[in-house]
C-alpha cells in the first residue's frame, strides 16, 4: 500500500504533465512502476517468510525433513500432492507473492481512478 501511495507523487509536485509530454513516458513509467511492485512484493514476501520458517526449522527440527513428501504429514494426507514439502514450501512463497504483486496493482488502479490520490486511497483502505 504504501508503495501504490508513493507511485502518485509527480502528480503532487506537477511532474504528471512533464512525464506526459516526453516520448513513451507513461509507458516507461507504468513498466517501471510494475517492475517496482513486483520486485518489492518478492522481497517482502521472502523476508517474511524466511522469518516464519527460521523459528519454525528450529522449533520443529531443522531442515531434515524438508525432503519427505508433503503427504507424509496428517494434516495433508488426503491431497493430492505428491512433491515434497520443499516444493510446498517454494509454492507458497510463490503465492504469496503474487498474492502481494496483485493486491498492490489493484491498490494503484483504484486509487489511479480518482483525481484525488487521498479520496481514492481511502476508498482502498475501506475496500481491503
Amino acid at each position: 500500500m504504501i508503495s501504490a501511495f508513493r507511485f502518485f507523487d509527480d502528480r503532487k509536485n506537477g511532474l504528471i504533465y512533464m512525464i506526459y509530454a516526453s516520448r513513451h513516458g507513461r509507458i516507461a513509467l507504468s513498466v517501471q512502476r510494475i517492475i517496482t511492485l513486483a520486485v518489492i512484493s518478492i522481497l517482502s514476501t521472502l523476508f517474511v517468510y524466511m522469518c516464519v520458517y527460521s523459528v519454525a526449522f528450529y522449533i520443529y527440527g531443522g531442515l531434515g525433513f524438508l525432503g519427505n513428501s508433503l503427504q507424509s504429514w496428517h494434516a495433508y494426507s488426503t491431497i493430492s500432492f505428491t512433491h515434497t514439502k520443499a516444493v510446498f514450501v517454494l509454492y507458497m512463497i510463490l503465492l504469496s507473492a503474487l498474492a502481494f504483486f496483485l493486491t498492490g496493482l489493484l491498490a494503484w488502479i483504484i486509487a489511479g481512478i480518482f483525481s484525488n490520490v487521498s479520496i481514492g486511497m481511502g476508498i482502498v483502505v475501506i475496500g481491503f
